[in-house]
């Protein structure tokens, strides 16, 4: 039961960073963490990146997604 709640809860973790602009600190606590820390070393076993790093992999990811797709709009339709 324990690993499914966590499993659940660091899935949310995730979510929140992406969709949301809040801090680490505000996810952790949203998630049940009361230590940045804690969450943010649970996180990393979960995901492989601290919690920082993942959204700006994130970030990253979804900013070369978008510049693509411009630059085939402006070939298919320019």
């Amino acid at each position: 039961m324990f690993g499914y709640l966590h499993d659940y809860r660091m899935e949310r973790a995730a979510q929140l960073l992406k969709e949301n602009q809040v801090t680490v600190t505000r996810v952790a606590q949203t998630v049940g963490f009361a230590h940045r820390g804690c969450f943010a070393a649970a996180f990393k076993r979960k995901f492989g990146l601290n919690p920082s790093d993942y959204l700006a992999a994130y970030r990253k990811q979804y900013w070369d997604m978008q510049q693509k797709t411009s630059a085939s709009d402006r070939e298919n339709f320019g």
